[in-house]
């Protein structure tokens, strides 16, 4: 939708008599597309629906949690297997990683001091960092006559 605006907008733009409102308003066109279209793809990308965090795991389950209030708090396990004691051991696990960038530029007019000819320009300076992160969670849980019996987890950063 906001493809056809912009569109419209530059058709728009067109039959406006001054070349500086022209310009001007196909700046800010340009700039409203592409906030747009940032905020689209955030949208897309961001999942916050994830039921396995270690804090949904110590606040929610328990010992003698039914297997039905696990399966409907934490959803599917990733594995379900028998011990020894041929107690049902469910399984999650879960990696994740975190991106992260910081960047700024400066756009600036530039000239030459002291020279002979005055030239100047226009010169873009920018700089930026990033870092990633990624964790893992594994939750084990053992369950006996369909009751939550040993809640195991292990939480790495790296």
């Amino acid at each position: 939708m906001y493809v056809f605006l912009c569109i419209y907008l530059l058709n728009l733009c067109l039959y406006l008599p001054n070349m500086n409102v022209k310009f001007f308003f196909i700046l800010i066109v340009s700039v409203l597309s592409f906030s747009c279209t940032a905020q689209h793809h955030k949208s897309q990308v961001n999942d916050n629906t994830s039921k396995l965090t270690l804090g949904n795991v110590q606040k929610n389950i328990k010992i003698g949690t039914s297997a039905a209030d696990v399966a409907r708090i934490m959803g599917s396990p990733n594995m379900v297997t028998k011990d020894g004691d041929n107690s049902e051991v469910w399984i999650y696990d879960k990696i994740s990683t975190i991106n992260a960038g910081s960047s700024s530029s400066f756009l600036g007019l530039g000239g030459a001091i002291g020279s002979k000819a005055g030239a100047g320009g226009l010169g873009t300076y920018s700089s930026g960092a990033s870092s990633r992160n990624q964790k893992t969670l594994t939750v084990v849980i053992k369950f006996k006559n369909n009751s939550v019996t040993k809640v195991d987890y292990n939480a790495s950063s790296f």
